[in-house]
């Protein structure tokens, strides 16, 4: 059985993880038009085309992962799982010289498209790593702590994009992984 002290630690813990999982603070711009690319992987502006389904698909996700943790602890972390997987309406990718730029409901990251990571600074305010890179014919984004992170590998077929999204933290007792649709807009 939990001490009440033990369920906390979880729940902070877990917050911290997936606080820090999702799009860290960024200035909100469009990729210039000089950096948009067709060469290469996805390049240009993309919308949510997953619908109810998907969004279904994420929950039920979620609730295979909560469901083998403590009865006290499942309703916080679902909450806390779902503020990190929120679905971002619109996305647009894009290639600024050694940079790969990715934009998230007009919130703009870039990093070295060699797949270095660069510092960033977290919607809570903690610094996070992120990783831009391209290999194999996919886009793969990483925001990661010491205690957890979010990947999202990306693949473009004609005007759609496909999205795996993937939560990990030592907290959960397994990852969290679901699919999203997009489409060129």
């Amino acid at each position: 059985m939990h001490t009440t002290n033990t369920i906390r630690c979880l729940a902070v813990g877990l917050a911290l993880a997936l606080t820090g999982a999702r799009a860290p603070q960024a200035e909100a711009a469009e990729p210039s038009p000089a950096a948009t690319h067709d060469a290469g992987l996805c390049r240009g502006e993309f919308e949510y085309a997953g619908g109810d389904e998907q969004r279904a698909g994420r929950d039920a996700a979620i609730d295979a992962v909560v469901a083998d943790m403590n009865l006290f602890a499942r309703g916080i972390a679902r909450s806390r799982l779902k503020k990190a997987t929120r679905i971002v309406a619109t996305m647009g990718i894009a290639r600024d010289g050694k940079n790969l730029v990715v934009v998230l409901d007009g919130r703009r990251y870039s990093a070295p498209a060699n797949g270095d990571s660069v510092e960033v600074v977290g919607a809570d305010g903690s610094k996070l790593m992120l990783t831009l890179r391209e290999r194999s014919g996919r886009l793969e984004e990483v925001f990661k702590k010491t205690d957890g992170g979010m990947r999202q590998t990306m693949r473009c077929h004609g005007a759609e994009l496909a999205m795996r999204v993937t939560v990990f933290s030592p907290k959960l007792p397994r990852s969290l992984s679901y699919s999203l649709s997009y489409k060129k807009r």
